[in-house]
């Protein structure tokens, strides 16, 4: 009872940093962040997932030793967007980036065998080896940024899908937008 109480007060600390946090300015922003925008930006709002995970975990039975970290990212968004040719985080992915890992830190104090996986991706432009290596970079650039917050690196795994895996078909700027990405998997 005392893991799942500790895991909800973690998450509603998470809810109010990124409630009140404000956008950066240019000089705050670390040099590795790049901004800028892709043409299908991500305008989900941080608070009203974050208020639906609450519910969720407020649903959990008090009995329940670990609440299942599925649950609590259930909506929410594990996909980060890189813009042609990257592997920088965007503001954006820091943002939620940085909400999400004190959840995965806690889980894997609880549960020192979780294991999540990191899945690179790239569009089909660009050779299928550069792509794949590319792929590797940006699930690369997850993790570190993981690691860098408290997430242990003995429980990340990263893999790069290259090309092989789009979400979007087509050969134009959106679809090659959307399949610029590093996901976070979560075990089932």
């Amino acid at each position: 009872m005392t893991n799942t109480l500790r895991l909800v007060a973690i998450f509603l600390l998470t809810l109010g940093l990124v409630n009140c946090s404000s956008t950066p300015t240019q000089e705050e922003e670390q040099p590795e962040v790049i901004e800028e925008t892709t043409p299908e930006e991500d305008t989900t709002d941080v608070s009203t997932d974050s208020q639906e995970q609450v519910d969720q975990v407020d649903a959990v039975d008090e009995d329940q030793q670990v609440v299942d970290i599925a649950t609590l990212f259930s909506g929410a968004n594990l996909v980060y967007y890189f813009d042609f040719d990257r592997s920088n985080l965007k503001p954006r992915s820091t943002e939620l980036l940085d909400s999400q890992s004190p959840i995965l830190v806690e889980t894997m104090n609880v549960d020192p065998t979780y294991t999540i996986s990191i899945e690179g991706h790239a569009d089909e432009r660009g050779s299928r080896e550069y792509n794949q290596a590319l792929g590797m970079r940006r699930a690369q650039a997850v993790s570190r940024y993981l690691r860098a917050r408290g997430v242990p690196a003995n429980n990340i795994n990263t893999t790069s899908w290259g090309e092989d895996r789009p979400v979007a078909q087509g050969q134009n700027e959106e679809a090659w937008a959307l399949n610029r990405r590093a996901e976070i998997v979560l075990p089932n």
